[in-house]
């Protein structure tokens, strides 16, 4: 049985591994998403995709030198090692004067709402409506024959 983590669970895991092989500072970000999409042409389905992914990266420092890594693997084995090999190729890499995170004091405390996520889930039978319909509004434009989904 695999030890897999949460994207909150792994992005601390990283951390703590990044510490421990060396780096003087670290940061770790995860996402999740979701793309569903549908295609017809010419009155027929031809396409229907579906694709969910997640994935966490990490930033090590070690001193004036930096490397970003990332995995969609969330099992605790292959981050420890993606955290090893993060803090062996900045150690590695010529010195960047300008790399490091900022201070406390200059990181931001309060983050203002972009509303920016779409919590829209759309069935494959209404993408197909909505794709259908689309076409056939395209297809009343005099000229067009055919379409490209």
């Amino acid at each position: 049985m695999t030890d897999t983590l949460t994207l909150k669970e792994a992005t601390d895991f990283l951390l703590e591994q990044a510490k421990k092989n060396g780096a003087d500072q670290a940061e770790s970000f995860a996402a999740e998403s979701l793309a569903i999409s549908a295609q017809c042409r010419l009155h027929k389905t031809e396409a229907l995709e579906y694709a969910q992914t997640s994935g966490v990266d990490l930033r090590v420092f070690c001193g004036q030198k930096q490397a970003i890594v990332s995995s969609s693997v969330l099992e605790k084995s292959t981050l420890a090692e993606l955290a090893e090999r993060a803090v062996q190729m900045a150690k590695n890499v010529p010195d960047d004067p300008y790399c490091g995170l900022a201070e406390p004091d200059m990181q931001a405390k309060e983050f203002m709402d972009l509303d920016l996520y779409d919590r829209t889930r759309q069935t494959t039978e209404t993408l197909l409506e909505l794709a259908l319909k689309t076409e056939e509004a395209a297809m009343t434009v005099p000229g067009v024959t055919n379409s490209d989904g």
